[in-house]
């Protein structure tokens, strides 16, 4: 995995003429009582500016607060910009856009069959080709494994800028990664015609808000916000520290970066993030990642907690430390490979069996103690389990109530639905203790399945392909 990394003289630069003052320029106060949302505001409407300076205290470990009552997006609307905040702090703090997706019907648009290596896809509907331009950033995606979820989440995705558009023919520059079928389940439903529905299976073009487009570097500052929203084309943080309880949230993202500092006490890799790279961090907590982003780079990162979760490709390297990892994604979709390198692991367990031992790999002087655990049982809600055996993928959808199912039997519902008729297998698994729930199966268009169902028992229900992969039971 190629990484991102910026040389750290660049962490701290030169203020001079060139840059606004947060406080001379546009009035902030900073004396973590008066309402500085005003500045910001100032900011962002001075399109000409695009490097801040926001004064702090020589003192680091006392930064000066700047309070932020109303506006907290500090880059929103800038295309590009710097901003050096040693020895400041915000006490609110969202980076990048809001609403880098919007979940209608106006921005989106179902296409024709786009193979890997494609430069362009065709839209379905010629009347929905107005809602793109040349120029501008979309999600060429699908395959939804989120019943529900704002952004959407999707297991294929790649962010292009639209070059060129003929008729109902969208074009970009770099070829496509994925292969994406018109065939896939819309498994949300679409609108009327069927077209366009920002949360649908087959695939589709999603039109990006302008404001994704962005480029931001963030340096020395720090937040006590309970949640930073970090959302972007690139994003790159130098020694910012979130120390709020819950901590960073990183979603809709191009390509990120946290260098040095803290993302916070529980940090949550969301979703769409193709390329996300931590280095040099520590903190108290662990770090949740719920689903299938692309890929994730762990370097001299060292959690007292866990790595709750993988991307479809992850690597840990530099000396990193963790009490434990969860492999694969923990809550949607499924991972791909697991590289460790230089590091230390003191356990790990199978999310959900997303990855397969195969797929982890132990390098340099990686050590570590795998103790393979079940999962943490049946969600509330809706959820979606994918397993991905030779990129053959197959779904499974559950309904329970926690109450009956977890602990005390009762009535469990599995629908499985097929991508490719020749998948290798449905799998799924639940902790549900002593007492099991009574499964019924929805076999949907899925021919073969395996259900790991409680403790040590694995039940094969109708027939397993040749070369279907079995679990042992955890």
């Amino acid at each position: 995995m190629v990484g991102l990394l910026r040389s750290a003289a660049n962490f701290n630069p030169t203020i001079d003429g060139t840059w606004k003052n947060f406080v001379t320029d546009y009035g902030a106060v900073g004396d973590g009582t008066t309402n500085d949302s005003g500045a910001v505001d100032a900011w962002l409407a001075d399109t000409g500016a695009t490097k801040l300076f926001i004064p702090g205290s020589a003192n680091t470990s006392n930064p000066r607060l700047y309070h932020l009552a109303g506006t907290n997006t500090i880059t929103a609307g800038k295309s590009s910009c710097v901003i050096s905040a040693y020895g400041a702090s915000v006490d609110a703090l969202w980076i990048g856009p809001v609403g880098s997706i919007s979940q209608d019907q106006t921005h989106s648009a179902r296409t024709n069959p786009a193979s890997a290596g494609a430069t362009s896809a065709t839209i379905k509907d010629i009347t929905r080709v107005s809602m793109f331009s040349v120029g501008s950033w979309v999600l060429m995606c699908g395959l939804t494994i989120q019943l529900s979820g704002d952004p959407p989440n999707w297991y294929y995705f790649e962010y292009r800028k639209i070059t060129q558009i003929v008729g109902a023919t969208i074009s970009w520059a770099e070829p496509l990664k994925n292969t994406y079928l018109d065939t896939w389940p819309d498994i949300n439903g679409g609108d009327s015609g069927g077209t366009g529905h920002d949360l649908g299976g087959p695939a589709m073009l999603v039109a990006l808000n302008p404001q994704w487009n962005t480029d931001i570097t963030i340096y020395g500052l720090k937040t006590t916000a309970t949640v930073v929203a970090v959302q972007g084309r690139s994003v790159f943080l130098g020694n910012v520290f979130c120390s709020g309880s819950s901590g960073m949230a990183f979603s809709v993202l191009g390509n990120g970066v946290l260098h040095g500092g803290s993302p916070g006490f529980q940090p949550e890799i969301d979703k769409l993030i193709n390329h996300l790279e931590i280095r040099q961090t520590s903190g108290g907590g662990g770090i949740a990642n719920q689903s299938a982003n692309n890929e994730l780079l762990l370097h001299n990162v060292a959690l007292s907690n866990a790595l709750d979760g993988t991307h479809k490709v992850t690597t840990i390297q530099g000396g990193c430390s963790f009490s434990q990892i969860r492999c694969g994604p923990t809550g949607y979709g499924a991972a791909k490979s697991l590289a460790i390198d230089s590091s230390t692991i003191q356990s790990a367990q199978l999310s959900g069996s997303r990855l397969p031992l195969s797929a982890i790999t132990w390098v340099g002087g990686a050590t570590g103690t795998w103790k393979i655990a079940k999962s943490a049982g049946l969600a509330s809600e809706q959820f979606v389990s994918v397993f991905v055996p030779g990129e053959k993928l197959a779904f499974c959808f559950g309904v329970g109530n926690p109450a009956t199912t977890k602990d005390g039997g009762g009535t469990q519902t599995f629908t499985c639905v097929s991508v490719y008729a020749d998948a290798s297998f449905f799998y799924a698994d639940t902790d549900i203790g002593t007492t099991k729930p009574t499964p019924t199966f929805q076999g949907g268009n899925a021919a073969n399945y395996l259900v790991n169902w409680g403790a040590d028992t694995v039940t094969q229900t109708n027939s397993a392909p040749a070369d279907a992969t079995v679990f042992a039971a955890h």
